[in-house]
């Protein structure tokens, strides 16, 4: 009697936990061949239960055995996008934003931030390749956000003497609020004495970060990241994240900021490279001290961006 081959496919999924419930992360795939009396492959495929921290619900999520490996991203791209996707509409009110290029869910999902992260970085390790799609998620959407808080709106019908005078009155302002936004988001995760806060703490004492979720999801990501490798978090990659901030809402007056989500993505492109994000979170990614001149950062070496925001194959 003629026997056929089936292939069981397993999954090691990272579960580590913090004070949320996170979604897990497929790790690695491994694939068991055995014979049986079976006609026909058999995928075996998993479900995982997902609670949310306040209002638990269940919700089934089919893990994918098989996938597209395209060279050119992460090969775990298909699993990251979607439970940073999920990650992101689970916490985040896109109706109660105050920016409006990225203000629905729809627009969000169009700039497919974790298919970036996965370009960008194809050879991450695979259990940090979630975090860097979170965090270009998270903080491509503060960017947007301080970007509407801080800028002065754009009247077509001013002449040039009312925007300067306009201008001159405003731009302390403005500052001022981009450097308060600054110094709340790193008060938020580091303590008084430059320690790392707790943040397994009481949910009454997180009111403030719950007001504006996107600081406590930063929060989140980065203690994440910080557990893989604390120095290079806590040093080198805090800081291009504040200077990817900092960059955000110093758009001149006169300059309108259309609100399409190319432009937003390019926006988001220009301050990850003005603010030298790059090289930090290679070194994240891949676990490595690369020095500067050997990853040829900053020049024409740089990822050609045509082609590598948006939902490729």
């Amino acid at each position: 009697m003629a026997t056929t081959t089936t292939t069981t496919t397993l999954h090691n999924v990272d579960l580590r936990n913090h004070h949320l419930e996170k979604d897990p992360c497929i790790i690695n795939t491994v694939s068991f061949h055995s014979d049986d009396n079976s006609s026909s492959d058999v995928d075996d495929e998993s479900q995982l239960q997902k609670h949310h921290h306040e209002k638990p619900k269940s919700e089934h999520y089919e893990l994918i055995t098989h996938h597209h490996h395209d060279h050119d991203y992460h090969p775990l791209r298909t699993q990251i996008t979607s439970q940073t996707h999920d990650f992101i509409l689970t916490h985040w009110s896109f109706s109660s934003s105050s920016f409006s290029a990225s203000s629905s869910a729809t627009s969000y999902l169009k700039t497919d931030l974790p298919g970036l992260a996965s370009k960008i970085f194809p050879s991450a390790l695979d259990d940090r390749i979630h975090l860097l799609a979170r965090l270009f998620s998270v903080v491509f959407l503060l960017g947007e956000e301080i970007d509407a808080i801080v800028r002065c709106d754009y009247h077509e019908n001013e002449n040039d003497d009312e925007r300067d005078e306009r201008d001159d009155e405003e731009r302390d302002e403005r500052e001022g609020v981009r450097k308060e936004i600054i110094q709340f988001l790193k008060g938020a995760f580091n303590g008084v004495d430059g320690r790392r806060r707790n943040l397994d703490r009481e949910e009454e004492e997180c009111e403030e970060e719950e007001e504006f979720p996107l600081v406590w999801m930063l929060n989140h990501v980065l203690d994440e990241m910080a557990s893989h490798a604390y120095l290079l978090v806590m040093g080198e990659v805090q800081e291009a994240i504040w200077r990817f901030l900092g960059i955000a809402g110093s758009q001149r007056r006169g300059e309108k900021n259309d609100d399409d989500d190319d432009d937003a993505l390019l926006r988001f492109r220009a301050k990850f490279v003005d603010a030298g994000m790059w090289l930090p979170l290679y070194r994240f990614a891949t676990g490595g001290m690369v020095d500067e001149e050997e990853f040829g950062f900053g020049g024409e070496e740089m990822v050609e961006w045509s082609g590598v925001v948006g939902g490729g194959s």
